[in-house]
């Protein structure tokens, strides 16, 4: 095994401890510099640490020492390599690495690369890069948004407090999203996958045939592939599908499905459940009706038949999406999208590009989170009653956390330093001024083509 530690030096290790002890190596870099690993456990094969716990890590340089937990230093305990003149760590070792101790608020990770052997591998509380490769692994990624895939052998993998993204490998693992909105792809092998809790998502995009599924909750439920038994999955809210025809159904819980390539059969169940289509490039087609079901196109050919969804995510290119008498959301995402709510209270997000948005009858909600530029305005078609438009701060950020009176002005353009909202009732025009009055330039956000009566309480910041 040896180390590489990347900026903000670049040196490889010399495999020799030249100082060494059961808890603590002391290893010259090839750059001069010296690097003491503190833990327990350690052995050894002459100067050659072979094994144990690390915990610790000081880099001493001309000018002092650093911990190497520290912004800024990566570290990769990788596979074997050769240097000249030095003789490296031992490539196939049992090795274990923890970095729990570190401060939660340093803001840092690590990358940990583990090589052959069985390894435990612990990360620290900010966002982690953790691989078992060969062997049987053990790997917790703590806190923060890791990335943690287990390689070779029969691993079990924890994601630990937040949102990870979680990969099995091949061989038969067992996998826990614990805390977060966890992504997890058991790969090849008999796996098991527990999501926790969080919305997660069982990934199967790279599955060989056809996916059967039925989620159940907090109860075990099979994954069949091509006709045969594949995985253990519980406590997963979302399912993504592969190349092929493939069977997702939900359960009570709020669930979230892309079938992916191929004619696939959704039925989102009870519960308020989702179709997700932004790995699509070409138009997509849809008007749901509850529990009937419907046919979605992609490129004008019918793809995929869904039922019991009520909300839907469509893809790059200009969809027409349109709901039922539920309360649905529609995001367009990238194109022209024409999106309609029918009955219920609805959610419109067009995304980017110029949208059409037709709420119809109850209260519905339509949302502007991206840039503020012309090329997004978007055409609302029958704003009225108590509907509402939300902006996001991120991009409106001239605007306090409520839209006030000052804010907002009906006229052509804005005579205040503080008229960043400009509503021209005889054309149904928005705009958003940035300075108000000041030398930049207003952009229209949206038409209202109803021409309808605006004030600011018409208005959310989120």
């Amino acid at each position: 095994m040896s180390f590489d530690l990347y900026a903000p030096v670049d040196a490889i290790l010399a495999g020799e401890a030249i100082i060494k002890s059961a808890s603590s190596a002391t290893l010259l870099l090839s750059n001069g510099e010296i690097l003491e690993i503190t833990g327990s456990g350690f052995s050894y094969l002459g100067d050659v640490l072979t094994a144990g716990s690390v915990t610790g890590l000081t880099l001493k340089t001309a000018g002092g020492s650093k911990i190497i937990e520290a912004s800024g230093f990566v570290l990769d305990v990788a596979t074997a390599r050769s240097n000249p003149g030095n003789t490296p760590l031992d490539p196939n070792p049992t090795f274990n690495y923890d970095a729990s101790a570190v401060p939660p608020d340093d803001g840092w990770g690590i990358y940990f690369d583990s090589g052959s052997g069985n390894d435990t591998i612990v990360g620290t509380q900010g966002h982690d890069d953790l691989a078992g490769f060969e062997g049987h692994d053990s790997i917790l990624g703590l806190g923060g948004e890791d990335y943690i895939w287990g390689g070779l052998g029969n691993d079990t993998v924890r994601g630990g407090e937040d949102s990870d993204e979680i990969f099995g490998g091949s061989d038969s693992d067992e996998l826990y999203g614990d805390g977060g909105d966890d992504l997890i792809m058991g790969g090849s092998g008999w796996d098991l996958i527990d999501g926790g809790d969080g919305m997660d998502i069982a990934d199967f995009r790279d599955a060989a045939g056809k996916i059967v599924v039925t989620l159940n909750g907090a109860q075990d439920a099979a994954v069949f592939v091509a006709g045969g038994f594949a995985d253990t999955i519980r406590n997963i809210e979302g399912v993504y599908g592969g190349d092929f025809a493939d069977k997702l159904t939900g359960d009570a819980l709020k669930n979230s499905f892309m079938g992916g390539g191929g004619k696939d059969t959704i039925d989102g169940g009870r519960g308020t459940d989702m179709a997700l289509y932004f790995d699509k490039t070409s138009k997509v087609e849809v008007k749901l009706n509850g529990s009937t079901q419907v046919s979605v196109k992609v490129g004008g050919k019918v793809e995929d038949k869904i039922k019991n969804i009520e909300h839907v995510v469509g893809g790059a290119a200009g969809d027409k999406l349109t709901g039922d008498s539920k309360g649905n959301l529609l995001v367009g995402l990238g194109g022209k999208d024409q999106l309609t709510g029918g009955a219920g209270n609805d959610t419109l997000h067009g995304g980017e590009g110029r949208d059409v948005l037709e709420g119809g009858s109850g209260r519905d909600t339509f949302w502007f989170d991206d840039p503020v530029l012309y090329a997004n305005r978007d055409t609302i078609k029958d704003f009225g009653g108590k509907d509402e438009i939300v902006l996001d701060s991120w991009y409106f950020g001239a605007l306090g956390p409520t839209v006030t009176s000052n804010e907002f002005r009906k006229g052509t353009a804005a005579r205040d330093a503080d008229d960043f909202l400009i509503y021209n009732k005889a054309n149904g025009k928005l705009y958003y001024d940035a300075d108000g009055n000041g030398a930049g330039a207003q952009v229209e956000i949206a038409v209202l083509s109803n021409k309808p009566n605006l004030s600011a309480s018409d208005f959310e910041i989120v």
